[in-house]
């Protein structure tokens, strides 16, 4: 039979229980808690099967002598339903080796009070308009303009939730009211300790700032170096479905941690200032900035030049820059990413920053998303009715999903709202690729 019959019994009995009003205490009348035996063991009904029926019998008769239940059956002995005895649920949760539902959630409510305390964390100024990080900030600290005062970063009318509204925090509070509901609590799954884990990943990612490996952080968390990849998918989803973020998939991404080493991908005007002087203008072609040379960085100059941030690879080689600087951002931008152009943009005053992305849902999203995360005001290049006009024969249709992130596009007050109507009007997108 697998799980004892007594065992499986008493569970659907707690289960039943766990998931009623006597259990919230919001009940009116008296309740009480049966199943069907026929309905939970089929076989008990089928008169071929007596050794089955006999032991059944046997198991019902033990739970009956332990006061746990109370049945009703016929006049030959069928046991029809099976009660239980709320009076003894102590009793009956210690013999199955069940932790009771109330329990359980308290466990949960402790964590998630430590959890949605804003106190508890660290790497974020909140307050004023949209909060920058702590690595841009001091970027705007050390690059003072000629007329000694720190650029002001410009109000970007973005989409997204500003950042001191910690996903963690969010996640907190709506579990809290799950509990309330006696619903269940999203992303746990019955092991405390796992759940636990989550959280504390979850946190560590949304903390961190330097560039550090996963199986660095890992071991930090947990002092191996698997655990945190075992719990990866959990903790996107978690802070995905809570956060400010266009693509779950690069979660980690955003927040520095990585599998492989973050480069920044750089052509056309500018000259740099890392302990030796690199002028863009002289190379041909691109160049990758690793980490360790953004650290190094001291100085971008541009002299007049602008800005031009290109969501796709292959968008990338093939565009030229004119009079700027084109920077990759790899279908993503992370807070390597972001420190870089806040600092070319506190270094170089008036300069007109602009992204050429997907005309999409996602190339819009991605657009709000970096002047939120930056405080840089980009407008969208290349991303247009004209464009679509032109690339008529390349565009895809949109999907469902296309259609609602468009309309929540549009329900804000930006500045390209006739793209977004000329999208839903004409059912097209292109990707950036076939822009030439």
């Amino acid at each position: 039979m697998g799980t004892k019959p007594e065992t499986e019994i008493l569970n659907v009995l707690l289960d039943n229980y766990e998931k009623s009003k006597s259990f919230t205490g919001t009940n009116k009348n008296t309740q009480t808690f049966k199943v069907s035996i026929g309905s939970l063991f089929p076989r008990y009904l089928d008169h071929a099967e007596f050794e089955y029926y006999t032991k059944l019998n046997a198991s019902v008769a033990f739970l009956l002598s332990k006061d746990f239940v109370s049945i009703t059956k016929k006049k030959s002995g069928e046991i029809t339903y099976v009660t239980l005895n709320v009076a003894k649920l102590d009793d009956i949760y210690a013999y199955v080796k069940r932790i009771p539902r109330r329990k359980i959630q308290d466990e949960i409510l402790r964590l998630l009070v430590f959890y949605g305390n804003a106190d508890n964390y660290t790497g974020i100024r909140t307050g004023g308009t949209d909060s920058i990080h702590v690595g841009a900030e001091i970027f705007l600290q050390k690059a003072l303009c000629k007329d000694g005062k720190i650029p002001v970063v410009k109000e970007t009318g973005n989409i997204f939730r500003r950042e001191e509204e910690n996903p963690l925090i969010l996640y907190a509070e709506n579990q809290k009211q799950r509990i309330e509901k006696n619903q269940n609590v999203l992303f746990f799954e019955g092991d405390m300790a796992e759940y636990n884990d989550v959280l504390r990943a979850a946190k560590a990612v949304w903390e961190n700032r330097e560039e550090i490996f996963i199986r660095e952080l890992s071991v930090k968390l947990f002092n191996n170096s698997k655990q945190l990849e075992k719990l990866e998918s959990k903790v996107r989803s978690l802070l995905f479905a809570y956060g400010s973020y266009e693509d779950k998939d690069t979660v980690f991404e955003e927040h520095n941690v990585i599998k492989t080493p973050t480069y920044v991908m750089v052509k056309g005007c500018g000259v740099l200032d890392c302990g030796e002087t690199i002028d863009l203008s002289k190379i041909k072609g691109d160049l990758g900035l690793s980490t360790a040379t953004l650290k190094a960085l001291k100085h971008v100059t541009l002299g007049g030049a602008g800005v031009i941030t290109i969501e796709n690879l292959t968008a990338f080689h093939r565009y030229e820059p004119k009079n700027e600087m084109a920077v990759y951002l790899g279908g993503f931008h992370n807070q390597v990413k972001r420190d870089f152009l806040t600092m070319v943009y506190a270094e170089n005053p008036g300069c007109r920053f602009r992204h050429f992305g997907d005309i999409d849902a996602g190339g819009f999203y991605i657009l709000e998303h970096l002047k939120l995360k930056t405080g840089i005001a980009f407008e969208p290049w290349g991303m247009d009715c004209a464009v679509l006009e032109k690339y008529k024969d390349n565009v895809l249709p949109l999907t469902d999903r296309d259609r609602k992130r468009i309309q929540d596009l549009l329900e804000k007050d930006l500045p390209y709202k006739d793209v977004l109507e000329y999208m839903l009007a004409h059912n097209c997108k292109l990707e950036q690729e076939a822009v030439v």
